[in-house]
């Protein structure tokens, strides 16, 4: 019986240890595979702060110059102010949370100073206060469930949602007191047009520039605060065709990635004058070592989406960042527990104009 046991143990152990060895090189093998593009490569940043926030659960809420705001997803009713000048974290708990019509779980925070939003896309509900009093109140009852929304003005704000008709998604903008007008498709359907249109909202702090950046093509929307479309851009990889696969339930009742979906784009943050992607590809000039250490982020002038160049940040625990935001000379990463602050050199800001 014992002798049993230990052969099953050893199948077991050899067949996870095959499973590793198996992944490490498929992964191997994806990183020498040629991308077709190539990246002009500027010095890596150096590193002035560390900030260990001791717990994974934080998201990057909003900024000023002075003071960077954190959500948590643990404790979504708390907002996390930290100092930027003395590392100091204050806890500031949002008054009669309980009584607010919102889905915690699903609810996240957007902070613009001074103003604080409260957005869920699952009750769905929008909620405005000032950060000085924190007393949301609800602004804009959307009529059905949004994946994401930002302000553009006090009580305006871009939704990215779901459209019946055309089965896909699209954006739209919302204003308190305002009927919504009816604006023409903007996203481009691929495949199924819900995770082929995915991706994300971006906005700078004025909100004169909206952008669109999809996760699994190598395009962003530029798009000013009405939604009338500036340019659309491609990204300096190849990927213009969304890598995914798709299946349905046994059932029939919903979809589902068939297999992991591959990432061009992870994140993204504008300035007024650069917008900076968080790219999940190697360029052909590479070096596939010094790409697995490192994470990756490319820049485009803003004002014409035209690619200007990348630089490096580093790994932590083998992982990269999860979002990151500009601020001045400061670009301020959070990775998972850590916060990790950079000096942004003269090359990495804004771009000469001709």
């Amino acid at each position: 019986m014992k002798k049993n046991s230990a052969i099953l143990l050893f199948i077991c152990f050899a067949a996870g240890v095959g499973i590793v060895l198996a992944l490490y090189y498929k992964e191997a093998k994806r990183l020498e595979t040629p991308n077709g593009f190539s990246r002009r490569l500027t010095s890596s940043l150096p590193k002035i702060k560390k900030i260990d926030l001791k717990y994974p659960h934080y998201y990057i809420a909003g900024f000023d110059s002075l003071t960077l705001y954190l959500g948590s997803y643990a404790a979504p009713a708390l907002i996390n102010r930290l100092d930027l000048r003395d590392l100091t974290l204050i806890q500031q708990r949002i008054e009669q949370a309980e009584t607010l019509p919102v889905n915690w779980r699903q609810s996240t925070l957007d902070i613009r100073p001074p103003f604080l939003y409260l957005m869920d896309g699952a009750t769905p509900n929008i909620l405005f206060s000032r950060l000085s009093s924190v007393q949301p109140i609800p602004i804009n009852e959307w009529r059905h469930g949004f994946y994401h929304a930002i302000p553009v003005s006090e009580t305006s704000f871009i939704v990215c949602d779901y459209d019946t008709l055309l089965q896909t998604r699209t954006l739209n903008k919302i204003a308190e007191g305002a009927k919504q007008k009816t604006i023409p498709p903007i996203l481009q359907k691929q495949y199924d047009g819900i995770f082929c249109t995915d991706g994300r909202l971006y906005a700078n702090q004025t909100a004169k520039d909206i952008i669109y950046l999809y996760y699994y093509r190598n395009q962003f929307i530029c798009m000013d605060s009405a939604l009338r479309i500036k340019y659309t851009a491609n990204a300096i990889d190849t990927n213009s065709m969304a890598k995914i696969k798709l299946e349905e339930s046994q059932q029939g009742t919903a979809t589902t990635f068939g297999a992991p979906p591959r990432i061009v784009n992870r994140a993204g943050c504008l300035t007024e004058d650069i917008f900076y992607i968080l790219s999940n590809l190697r360029a052909d000039n590479e070096i596939p070592d010094q790409f697995r250490e490192n994470c990756v982020i490319d820049r485009y002038d803003l004002k014409t989406g035209r690619y200007l160049s990348s630089f490096y940040l580093p790994r932590i625990n083998n992982k990269c960042l999860n979002s990151f935001i500009v601020s001045g000379k400061l670009l301020i990463a959070l990775y998972e527990q850590d916060l990790q602050v950079f000096e942004l050199g003269a090359e990495d800001g804004a771009p000469a104009h001709q």
